[in-house]
């Protein structure tokens, strides 16, 4: 996490250079929307995010099926759990962390999809449950006769 540190300086013209931050190793738990987070090459991205300064490739393949590495720069979305191949140490704005995430929600769906059942499946298994007995029954009076 990058904190801003208060300054006097007036470079507010120099719109290139980082402003006077600290850098702190923290776990992934105490990410939070609004944190601004340093990415490395070959990291992956601990949460959803808007770069903010710098260039950086990432391999997005995990969500889109991109094979080829996607070139990310300032306002340039990027998700969480995709990893960056190439960076300088781009700076990024968290958006979202936890179930507010991109590939959260993609596993929620999943999950909803496959747990409900289609009306049409319920009115085929009703079907079946009559028909299956019956077919074995006229099998089995065919075989006797």
């Amino acid at each position: 996490i990058i904190d801003e540190k208060d300054s006097n300086d007036d470079d507010d013209d120099d719109q290139t250079a980082v402003p006077h931050t600290k850098e702190e190793i923290v776990d992934v738990a105490l990410i939070h929307p609004g944190d601004i987070v340093k990415i490395l090459r070959g990291a992956s991205l601990p949460a959803d995010g808007i770069v903010t300064w710098g260039d950086m490739t990432v391999d997005e393949s995990m969500m889109t099926g991109e094979s080829l590495p996607i070139l990310k720069s300032p306002g340039s979305v990027v998700l969480g759990g995709t990893v960056c191949t190439e960076s300088t140490g781009t700076l990024v704005q968290v958006t979202g962390v936890g179930a507010n995430t991109a590939l959260s929600q993609i596993v929620q769906l999943v999950q909803e999809a496959q747990t409900r059942q289609v009306p049409i499946q319920s009115l085929a298994d009703a079907i079946s449950s009559v028909f299956v007995p019956t077919v074995c029954a006229l099998s089995v009076l065919t075989y006797l006769v």
